[in-house]
């Protein structure tokens, strides 16, 4: 039987990331395999490292290296260089491997001016770029703070050389369109997939005491110090124990003095309060998520999509968060959690007041209704239907879709 994107003279679609392990990894890997699930003519350019190799192959996608990359803690000096190595290296392996006409889907390309490197090689190739803006306006810019304006100018040069850019929800789109006046036409929204191992979850604890989890990398932006001075203040003040546990590793070396703060808040008052500092493998995931009755994100700045959120929301947790990226359009369209009012404590607070008073069976019929509504609306199948109608409109031109009838919704080119 032949597949979706099969039919027709069809380009060959190369997905490239740098990024060997974590979220950014484990998305270019879910996207990819469900590319080649759904027919696409798909290979993922990735570090000769990359963590899910295995299972792109057992899903019989295909693969190109490029070097190992180092991701581990090191001097800035010392990073610059091995991402200097890595570029020269990775950069010679996705010339080798373009072709006029090809399609080639960056993710969480290399730093700029770094990334500038690859995007001019595919246009010496005469290939389509295609950039997924997970995080369209940095919650921490790179470069110091007189040198920002040049760094924002280079993100909207980026911006403006990319032949379609993907957001993952409404608030990021209006960042692409109002900071970096990017054509209309050129931005697409595509959510974030739901997490696909969703059913490895175990039932909901009970609810001796409310248990809170902060997960993934650890930034300034995500607003822990709220959730710790939140519980810390509730303490004794609901008819249930609350207890925070905090699991994950530091995003970047920037994040550095935040975490410090933090632990110093926790360790002037660690009552009822956990850390678990590393990196969580994916195995360990379920587990994680079966001790805890829901996810707190106090998000401050974000224009992004959270994917802890979607990956709890697919573990039957509901989600405690503010309206930050799309973060509120989750609570909102998939009734899986409770608002954060207020970007403070005070905010913080009342949402957690709200979830120990709505009690075990409340949020358990929470989680489950999000998981529900969330992977109908956002599996991997359906992300990559849509994602594969972007093919066809870039290659093709507007309005055609992969297949005629695939599906009910306007062609891509079309605003949602």
């Amino acid at each position: 039987m032949q597949n979706d994107c099969a039919i027709g003279n069809n380009p060959k679609v190369i997905v490239c990331t740098p990024e060997p392990r974590d979220g950014a990894a484990k998305y270019a890997a879910e996207l990819v395999i469900a590319l080649a699930r759904a027919g696409c003519n798909v290979v993922l350019l990735c570090p000769a490292n990359f963590a899910y190799s295995e299972s792109i192959l057992q899903a019989n996608g295909k693969l190109v290296y490029s070097p190992e990359r180092d991701v581990s803690s090191a001097s800035l000096l010392r990073r610059i260089l091995r991402n200097l190595r890595f570029m020269a290296s990775a950069a010679r392996t996705q010339y080798d491997v373009t072709r006029p006409g090809d399609i080639v889907h960056f993710q969480n390309p290399l730093h700029l001016p770094l990334g500038f490197i690859f995007y001019r090689l595919v246009r010496l190739h005469g290939a389509s770029i295609i950039l997924t803006a997970h995080d369209p306006l940095p919650h921490r810019w790179r470069f110091p703070k007189f040198l920002q304006g040049m760094e924002r100018r280079m993100l909207g040069w980026a911006y403006q050389s990319a032949d379609a850019i993907v957001v993952h929800n409404a608030r990021g789109k209006r960042v692409l369109l109002d900071l970096f006046h990017v054509p209309r036409d050129r931005v697409h929204t595509i959510p974030h997939g739901a997490d696909p191992d969703n059913q490895r979850e175990s039932k909901y604890p009970e609810f001796d005491c409310l248990r809170l989890l902060a997960f993934g990398g650890i930034r300034e932006n995500k607003g822990l110090h709220y959730a710790i001075e939140a519980v810390q203040k509730l303490r004794g003040q609901l008819s249930i124990p609350v207890r925070l546990t905090i699991s994950g590793k530091l995003y970047t070396a920037a994040e550095t003095q935040y975490w410090k703060r933090c632990m110093q808040m926790i360790e002037n008052d660690p009552e009822g309060i956990e850390v678990s500092e590393g990196f969580v493998a994916d195995a360990d995931i379920p587990s994680l998520f079966a001790r805890h009755h829901a996810l707190i994100l106090p998000y401050t700045d974000f224009f992004s999509e959270s994917g802890v959120a979607a990956l709890a929301v697919s573990h039957r947790r509901p989600i405690l968060a503010t309206t930050a990226g799309g973060l509120g359009e989750m609570i909102d369209q998939f009734e899986c959690g409770i608002g954060i009012s207020t970007v403070d404590v005070t905010g913080v607070m009342a949402a957690i007041r709200i979830a120990a008073e709505a009690g075990h069976e409340r949020l358990r019929q929470m989680g489950e209704t999000g998981e529900r509504k969330l992977c109908a609306a956002r599996s991997w199948n359906t992300v990559a239907k849509r994602t594969i109608d972007l093919y066809f409109h870039i290659h093709h031109g507007p309005g055609r879709t992969a297949v005629s009838g695939l599906d009910s919704r306007p062609a891509i080119g079309q605003d949602r």
